[in-house]
């Protein structure tokens, strides 16, 4: 830690569960957020990963009342495009192996 202050080091240093190694390739990297800016932008995919679900159900739950043509319609248009997004952010955060933070 002396050595990190005087190279001015501020982030902390990851936790020996976050350091991974590639056996096939030897490489070595860090399985988790290493920096606050880091974790604040998982935490913030994750709260519109809640929210588009929220909005899928609400969809859902009007696509099974509705009843003219147009409506159905429009709410299978907007079902379609939430679960794309959700799609696309589940893919990234899978990505991440940051799943516990």
């Amino acid at each position: 830690m002396h050595r990190r202050e005087m190279l001015g080091i501020t982030n902390p240093p990851p936790h020996p569960d976050q350091v991974k190694i590639n056996m096939n390739t030897g490489l070595a990297y860090i399985g988790g957020p290493a920096t606050k800016d880091q974790v604040g932008e998982i935490e913030m995919w994750r709260d519109r990963q809640r929210m588009f679900e929220e909005e899928l159900d609400t969809t859902l739950k009007a696509l099974k009342r509705a009843r003219k043509p147009a409506r159905i319609t429009n709410l299978q248009e907007e079902k379609e495009q939430a679960e794309q997004v959700l799609e696309i952010i589940g893919s990234l955060l899978g990505k991440t192996e940051w799943k516990n933070w």
